[in-house]
């Protein structure tokens, strides 16, 4: 892969729901900005990127780099400051706020937002009720950094971030801290696979219940995608030690565990998931109604 580095100059095109956006960066030593795409959520014009990825055609747009993998920096020159809080990010200050604070501050803008809010008193126009709302909203913004860098740095890629972040909010570390393996069953499109890469960057044991539970349950929705509604409990056990490399002892033990939590069924020595359980019950239950039900038709 490719990198290339530059602050923000315009965002184009933003999707929240996806994080999906497409930019123009200003590199240095470069008269023309450069079009960038790729799943970058959070990010904001003004802030600097540094970014790997791939350079791309397209037939209409014309050559585009194709993000990957990036990181952020907040922007360290008054031109990058003003851009950044000229974005609209921190509600309370617009282009007009942005403008007079640079001004007043220079370079230490950011600081002075971050650690000594009440100098921006000293700026015409804003007063106390102006700075509770950017305090508040310069918070609210930093919180959502830290998740990012925290997912991130634990080899979260950026899709993947932004869907954890969506679902959990301010409690995505804890969150993940707690129980990585919840993503695959509560976030759809990652998988446990995914979930165990994260887990084993979290510093999880292979032989973790969390772990071992989670895989179980992967094991029998991918023989439910081969077409296995339930499976006998042997070749379940045997599926699960191969996959998970840990002993024949601990998939049973989680297994049970499994079982008291009703999350899957065991009947004469074969095992369902339970939403599939609960579907053959409910099918096998509507074809008796069918099949005891009075019927108008002759018969044949």
């Amino acid at each position: 892969m490719e990198e290339i580095f530059g602050y923000i100059d315009s965002i184009l095109f933003s999707d929240e729901e996806k994080g999906f956006v497409i930019a123009k960066i200003k590199e240095p030593k470069k008269r023309e900005v450069t079009t960038v795409i790729g799943t970058m959520p959070g990010v904001h014009v003004g802030e600097t990127l540094r970014c790997q990825g791939n350079w791309k055609v397209h037939a209409k747009f014309g050559q585009q780099f194709e993000i990957k993998e990036f990181e952020t920096e907040a922007p360290t020159d008054s031109a990058g400051i003003q851009r950044y809080l000229e974005s609209g990010m921190i509600k309370g200050i617009g282009p007009a706020y942005a403008g007079r604070i640079v001004e007043k501050f220079g370079v230490e803008t950011l600081d002075v937002i971050d650690t000594k809010p009440e100098k921006l008193l000293t700026v015409p126009g804003i007063g106390e009720k102006r700075i509770e709302t950017i305090i508040k909203c310069w918070e609210e913004q930093r919180h959502v950094r830290s998740v990012m860098i925290f997912l991130r740095g634990n080899g979260v890629s950026p899709s993947f971030a932004h869907k954890i972040f969506k679902k959990y909010g301010e409690e995505s570390v804890a969150k993940m801290q707690e129980n990585p393996y919840r993503i695959a069953q509560e976030i759809r499109g990652v998988g446990f696979k995914s979930a165990d890469h994260i887990a084993q960057n979290l510093g999880m044991d292979r032989d973790a219940p969390q772990r071992i539970q989670s895989g179980i349950q992967h094991v029998l929705w991918e023989l439910a995608g081969d077409g296995h509604v339930c499976y006998p409990k042997d070749g379940l056990v045997e599926a699960c030690e191969k996959m998970l490399d840990v002993p024949r002892e601990r998939v049973l033990s989680e297994m049970h565990a499994l079982l008291e939590q009703n999350l899957i069924v065991e009947q004469e020595d074969t095992m369902w998931i339970k939403p599939l359980f609960l579907s053959e019950v409910g099918i096998a239950r509507e074809l008796a109604r069918l099949c005891g039900a009075p019927s108008a038709l002759r018969q044949v």
